[in-house]
């Protein structure tokens, strides 16, 4: 298992960023905020989790892109990050990180 990954992290009303971090289950609730879930991006060929606050919309956190495949928008803080089969979350590599940005680039409404 890696001990770090390579995540891309979105906030409301920012551009997305390429971040380093720790791979424990403590880091990724201090970047959403609390309890997270792990949601397969749709329309990507590569296993891409995008991880969101779980309670984000009941606790009113502020908009952050609109997700065209659930028609649903997306609340809160979130970053993607890539998985396996066996339900390993992995570093992205360069190629999936340009994915991400391209298809946060058509979803942002900011």
């Amino acid at each position: 298992m890696e001990t770090v990954l390579n995540i891309v992290v979105k906030e409301p009303g920012k551009a997305p960023e390429v971040k380093l971090i720790k791979h424990d289950i403590e880091e990724f609730q201090k970047i959403v905020g609390g309890l997270f879930d792990m949601v397969r991006v749709p329309l990507m060929e590569d296993m891409i989790y995008m991880v969101c606050n779980d309670t984000g919309k009941l606790d009113n956190l502020p908009f952050n892109f609109y997700e065209p495949a659930r028609y649903d928008v997306i609340v809160g803080n979130v970053f993607f990050v890539a998985g396996d089969y066996e339900g390993n979350t992995l570093s992205l590599n360069k190629n999936q990180i340009e994915k991400i940005k391209s298809y946060l680039s058509y979803q942002t409404l900011w």
